[in-house]
């Protein structure tokens, strides 16, 4: 039977998963697909969102194993727009101000997934993963084009 894996997020102080399909980055610390705090352009320097903190979950179980799991972005998020990544075996409450977990840059490029190793059963598989987006002052106001964060791996 063909595994089945879930993107779960926490915001909470202590982590409290529960599956998502969408990633909202603002200025708050929530996951609500709305028009409240919005990230903006700012006159100088770099606004931060909030960090997301996900993991995967394997909530059915693969028939034999999957392995060489991987992430990246299906499209680049916008001039004077950088999403950065960190991953962390320890769960802490996200922040919005500059990560000290997301410091490196996530692109169209597949980065190997930490800790992920080979899996069989369900539950949390890999590392944490940390997003956080950057708006610097090249950003162009409103809205920008959707994109997704893609999670790769291989069933055997």
């Amino acid at each position: 039977m063909a595994a089945t894996l879930q993107w779960q997020i926490s915001t909470a102080a202590a982590a409290t998963w529960s599956t998502t399909t969408k990633l909202r980055f603002k200025s708050a610390n929530d996951n609500t697909d709305d028009l409240n705090d919005p990230l903006v352009k700012p006159t100088a320097g770099t606004n931060y969102s909030f960090e997301k903190a996900l993991r995967i979950n394997v909530s059915v179980a693969p028939t034999t194993q999957l392995s060489n799991l991987r992430v990246l972005l299906s499209a680049a998020p916008g001039t004077g727009l950088t999403m950065n990544y960190g991953f962390d075996a320890t769960y802490s409450q996200p922040v919005g101000t500059d990560s000290a977990k997301a410091t490196t840059t996530l692109s169209t490029t597949e980065i190997a997934w930490a800790n992920s190793g080979n899996v069989s059963v369900t539950g949390q598989w890999g590392d944490l993963l940390y997003l956080q987006l950057d708006v610097g002052t090249g950003a162009a106001g409103g809205e920008i084009t959707d994109f997704n964060v893609i999670a790769r791996y291989d069933e055997i």
